[in-house]
């Protein structure tokens, strides 16, 4: 999911939030990978806070990142 910052600018935090929550469960359930993407600028902190407690970090490196997808 891209352009979550835009989402919760128009939005909202909270229905940003409640949304993530929702599809964070519906993608466990069928055991697939959500990938979200975050600019570390200009992001409300309330959000970005929720965000690294809730997900996991991709590697910074592409090639471990892919092999984690695809692994």
């Amino acid at each position: 999911m891209d352009c979550v910052e835009v989402l919760a600018l128009h939005n909202g935090v909270e229905r940003v939030v409640r949304a993530l929550e929702d599809l964070h469960e519906e993608v466990a359930m069928r055991d697939a990978t959500l990938v979200v993407f975050l600019s570390s600028r200009g992001t409300n902190p309330r959000l970005a806070a929720w965000l690294e407690r809730e997900f996991e970090r991709l590697p910074a490196d592409a090639a471990a990142a892919a092999e984690r997808l695809l692994a």
